[in-house]
């Protein structure tokens, strides 16, 4: 067999097809066989720079991108091998893996601070190998080992698979063969890079010069949009697991989408034979295959095409070229079936670091080496059918795992005397003997530190003794029976899983919305589960929606909570129990009663002893001083189930509760809060209307707080009876509100409403005032380095677009990524279109950011302004890893109460020279302004679309100083709105 080195084959298509695209990736982004091997080239002098040479096997931890391909290729080139790691594994599987090369480095292509605590290694992010030009010796030798890749271990650890190039070239050249590729062919790169699956994707298109498209995707979200991915960029090879496969053939539009699909390769675990004739039947004109290799043989030894409706069992085939394969009856037994014994080319070294294993897995025979592959099968019409498992591995989602290493994990951490794990109907169950019963939770606690989240059982049964069948073996089909009599009544009993389907549903979208395993409690309310917070409520109420095709409020999760109280409510549909109560106090709504009542309100609240006087934080003085009005609205919807005496008891205690509620400013040599003592009674005193227009209602408070700014309170509040439910109004002065304390208010006042607030707040909107003070009035910004860069960037002006329709920009971003990583997305993608199109290097751009915990305060709880406008500096001659370490180091900084602004407006509107220099550097010279609003329901989109036009038809008029944009997503969407921009950015979008 002509073997050639994986290189060499792209080096070949380096020189044929230069300029043919070789990567594409789902962010937009292509790069061509000749750009593809220059990148490498630098990689690959980077890393020889930095120690990496032949035979050395290098830990890789990425995350799905190009620069997982590049760093694979350039450490191909130099000799080196390499080790993916999941970043999704639990960090003791990571450690265990990576302290086998304790010596070597470890390279990532993104950020992760943990990881310098888990390991001693040295770190290279693989973004920063671009900027750099070194020599390395080129060292291709098919030979050389490849990769290892790490599979389930039956003593607990995870076992390394070591390949040579040799093996890899085998089975590139054989996919060549079978699945022959052209220049105009894809290859999808959607199996995670550690199961040798992805080996076909990662290196098949490149003998017959076609692409890669590689998803940068989480595996969860790739597998939701994998059905578009495979038509949006015209896949014609695919490498899927069964189960993979059921997903997406669901899809009505299957056979649409995989037009283009040549060859699908089916793999990973039984090919159910419902399946194959279905998807047979569909997909007229691709080849589909079933394939069957271990990893210890180099991916594939068999393949069978599936050309017809098949009967009984989907062969898994015949041999590839260049593979043997022998079926060895155990000593005694009678018939044909037997163990799988692979032997040929693509049989690996054996077991890293583990001669024993390797020796009692890899034999000769008639001196060929063979691999035991404890699977049973059987030979019928000259194609192999498969059996099953010999031992106690099995395929969970196409991934090999070892039930005993799950067993092992169990025993040394629990005082257990027997157990048996066994996988039914795709579910890990453990049966156990032990004194005493173990709560399954906590088992899977421990279980979660060193197992991947599909190894964990999600059963825990606990037996008297374990069935014996006559062999004296354990008993599998008594166990079985035993889960389905536990299942079916036990279960229910033990964990109070109610009957009812809805409750059942229910749970089923809060665990899946906030990916959490633990079994719910029926009373707990939604806000104390780990990861909730007001971006997860959102999403919870769609996926609510959606499942039981209902409106929901966006205070839904406020009055209803917990389980009990969300099932309630969509049980009965609160539209089918309005009842009204009769009122006898409705007020007829004008200017003059409103500012009447504005007046008595003030009295009650603002009449009692002063508590508090303290300097108001910079904000508010910017905000007076330069006459900027600027209002929040709250609008908390409340069912008739409530009765008016309890709403307005609860608003009063609310005002009681939050300081700056209780609060004025007043103007001496400065501005001050004033805060005054708790205690009065509001709530007989509450202005209540019924069906009055609330854009009307609202016109005037906003007209009387603006009259008021000073020596009042900064809000109002009125009560209005709709058709459909009691609605609570609040109209709040940015001075003492932002929008993050909109769910602070919300989640405050139905706790309330619903008897479950606990005050335990120690932390006052004084407090942090004091932080900032303390933290920014004497700082020497002028010798800051953030400050030192801020002064380099000229100043940059624009001829702005001028019309009533507002410029939008839309793209897809990654649904489960952290907040700070989605912002920096949303930054680099905005702010490189407009370097690009005003044809600048460098600006100066800021956002918003809400910091709430400094020192040993914690201000989450409170309500205030509290934001934070964080500046920076954006060049787009920095590379994508430079931005991104730069921006994250600020955030840090202003984490820590890092605000320049303070010592800028410290004394507003009176400025030192100092001030006014900074002033320009942070203020006036801000060419973008960010505001991005987070996570935006459907519901919700049209109301702030109108907002935002009539904030365009202000600012319209404006001259070209400043590029404002307002950015939302909505589930993988993101949302751009350029209030202002300049005309190029129209006249190119």
């Amino acid at each position: 067999m002509n073997q050639k080195h994986i290189i060499k084959e792209f080096k070949e298509q380096v020189s044929k097809n230069r300029k043919k695209t070789a990567l594409i990736t789902t962010e937009g982004v292509q790069y061509s066989y000749g750009e593809t091997d220059l990148i490498t080239d630098n990689l690959a002098g980077y890393f020889y720079s930095v120690g990496i040479k032949k035979g050395d096997i290098i830990p890789i931890i990425m995350k799905k991108d190009e620069f997982l391909l590049f760093t694979i290729l350039a450490l191909f080139k130099i000799g080196a091998a390499y080790v993916p790691i999941s970043d999704n594994y639990p960090e003791n599987k990571i450690k265990e893996i990576i302290t086998q090369f304790s010596e070597k480095p470890v390279l990532i292509n993104f950020e992760y601070k943990k990881y310098t605590s888990l390991f001693n290694n040295k770190i290279f992010n693989v973004k920063n190998g671009m900027i750099k030009k070194s020599h390395f010796d080129e060292n291709i030798d098919i030979e050389n080992y490849a990769y290892i890749l790490f599979t389930s271990g039956s003593t607990g650890k995870p076992k390394g698979v070591i390949a040579r190039h040799k093996n890899l070239s085998w089975i590139i050249n054989e996919l060549q063969l079978k699945f022959p590729v052209n220049i105009e062919d894809r290859y999808l790169f959607s199996t995670p890079f550690t199961f040798d699956v992805s080996l076909s994707e990662l290196f098949g298109w490149v003998s017959g010069g076609g692409s890669i498209v590689i998803p940068c995707k989480r595996d969860q979200e790739l597998f939701k949009e994998l059905i578009d991915i495979i038509y949006e960029y015209k896949i014609t090879h695919l490498a899927l697991s069964p189960s993979i496969l059921s997903m997406i053939s669901e899809n009505e539009k299957f056979s649409e989408k995989c037009k283009d699909l040549k060859y699908l390769m089916v793999a990973g675990e039984v090919f159910p034979v419902s399946l194959a004739n279905k998807v047979r039947n569909i997909l007229d004109n691709t080849q589909i295959f079933n394939l069957y290799g271990p990893t210890e043989t180099t991916v594939y030894a068999t393949m069978y095409e599936i050309k017809n409706n098949i009967k009984k069992t989907v062969p898994i085939g015949k041999a590839l070229n260049g593979v043997k394969i022998k079926i060895k009856k155990e000593k005694g037994t009678e018939g044909k079936e037997g163990e799988i014994l692979v032997g040929g080319n693509g049989v690996t070294d054996g077991y890293y670091n583990n001669k024993k294993l390797t020796e009692e897995m890899f034999v000769l025979i008639n001196g060929e080496k063979y691999y035991k592959t404890g699977d049973y099968g059987y030979i019928k019409d000259n194609n192999i059918i498969f059996l099953g498992r010999k031992d106690s591995q099995i395929q969970i989602n196409g991934i090999r795992v070892e039930l005993e290493e799950i067993e092992n994990r169990i025993y040394n951490n629990f005082p257990i005397k027997q157990l048996k794990i066994i996988y039914y109907k795709k579910k890990l169950i453990c049966f156990y003997i032990s004194n005493k019963e173990i709560e399954g939770n906590k088992i899977k606690n421990v279980l979660r530190k060193f197992l991947n989240k599909y190894m964990i059982p999600e059963f825990y049964i606990r037996i008297d003794k374990m069935p014996l069948n006559i062999n004296k073996k354990i008993d599998m089909k008594s166990l079985i029976k035993m889960f389905e009599e536990y299942y079916t009544q036990t279960l229910r009993v033990k964990n109070n899983i109610s009957d009812d389907y809805i409750k059942q549903k229910i749970k089923n979208i809060i665990k899946t919305t906030l990916s959490y395993e633990d079994n719910v409690s029926d009373n707990i309310s939604f806000f104390m589960l780990p990861g909730s917070d007001s971006l997860s409520s959102l999403k919870l109420i769609n996926n609510l929606e959606k499942v039981f095709d209902i409106n929901l409020s966006d205070d839904f999760l406020y009055i209803y909570p917990d389980i009990n109280s969300m099932t309630e409510y969509i049980e009965k549909n609160l539209n089918q129990i309005h009842y009204k109560p009769i009122l006898k106090k409705l007020i007829i709504s004008s200017e003059k009663t409103i500012e009447e009542w504005y007046k008595k309100i003030n009295k009650k609240i603002l009449s009692d002893k002063i508590f508090k006087k303290y300097e108001t934080h910079y904000l508010q003085k910017v905000y007076y001083y330069d006459n900027f009005n600027s209002y929040i609205h709250v609008n908390i919807n409340i069912p008739f189930i409530y009765e008016l005496n309890k709403i307005t008891k609860a608003l009063n205690e609310l005002i009681n509760t939050h300081e700056l509620l209780r609060s004025k400013i007043v103007e001496e040599d400065t501005l001050y809060f004033v805060e005054y003592n708790k205690g009065f009674d509001i709530s007989e005193d509450v202005l209540i209307f019924e069906n009055e227009p609330e854009e009307r209602i609202n016109e005037i408070i906003e007209k009387i707080l603006i009259k008021n700014r000073l020596n009042h309170l900064l809000y109002m509040f009125y009560i209005n009876y709709t058709e459909n439910c009691i609605k609570l109004n609040m109209i709040f002065s940015h001075n003492i509100m932002d929008q993050k304390s909109v769910h602070v208010l919300k989640q405050s006042f139905f706790d309330i409403l619903n008897d479950k607030y606990e005050n335990k707040n120690k932390s006052y909107f004084s407090d942090f005032v004091k932080i900032i003070k303390e933290k920014n009035n004497n700082y020497n910004f002028l010798s800051d380095e953030h400050t030192k860069e801020l002064f380099e960037v000229e100043k940059h002006g624009f001829v702005p677009y001028t019309d009533n329709d507002i410029l939008i920009d839309t793209f897809k971003i990654k649904n489960k990524i952290e907040n700070d990583e989605k912002i920096i997305f949303i930054i680099k993608r905005i702010l490189s279109k407009i370097s690009k199109i005003m044809n600048i290097e460098s600006l100066i751009a800021s956002t918003i950011m809400n910091y709430r915990i400094f020192n040993d305060k914690d201000f989450s709880k409170n309500i205030g302004d509290y934001h934070t406008s964080i500046v920076f500096r954006y060049s787009n001659n920095w590379t994508e890893n430079v931005f991104e370490q730069k921006f994250l180091k600020l955030l840090k900084r202003y984490e820590n109460g890092y605000q320049p602004q303070q010592f800028i407006f410290k004394n507003y509107p009176i400025m030192n020279e100092i001030q006014k220099k900074m002033e320009f550097a942070y203020d006036l010279n801000v060419l973008v302004s960010i505001n991005y609003l987070g996570e935006i329901r459907q519901i919700e989109k049209e109301d702030l679309i109108n907002k935002l036009k009539k904030t365009r038809n202000t600012l319209k008029s404006f001259p070209g100083k400043k590029i404002y944009i307002t950015s939302f997503t909505e589930e993988d969407k993101c949302y751009v709105y350029y209030l202002t921009a300049p005309e190029r950015l129209k006249e190119m979008s």
